[in-house]
């Protein structure tokens, strides 16, 4: 006996997955591939975590070394010589 394939409900919206171009083996030759946004971003857990501590940890030793110029003999004169040229700018 011979069945035919059930009809597709189109009224059920179903997410549509973005096509991918991947490489493959042969650099000429291009393969679209359909992979799931979830999948695609998987592969990036925990990026933005480790963004953020590597932006904190640049922060945190810029700011050591300024504290240590500013807190010596040359970052003194340095400081006093901007603080006086901005009072020689104003006007009271």
């Amino acid at each position: 006996m011979h069945t035919t394939a059930p009809a597709l409900d189109l009224a059920v919206a179903q997410p549509v997955a973005q096509p991918v171009v991947r490489p493959l083996a042969a650099p000429a030759r291009l393969h679209l591939a359909v992979v799931p946004q979830a999948a695609r971003r998987r592969g990036e857990d925990g990026a933005t975590t480790a963004e953020y501590a590597t932006v904190t940890g640049c922060g945190v030793g810029f700011a050591g070394l300024l504290y240590k110029f500013l807190t010596s003999d040359s970052g003194q004169q340095l400081l006093s010589l901007i603080f006086d040229a901005v009072k020689s700018l104003l006007p009271f």
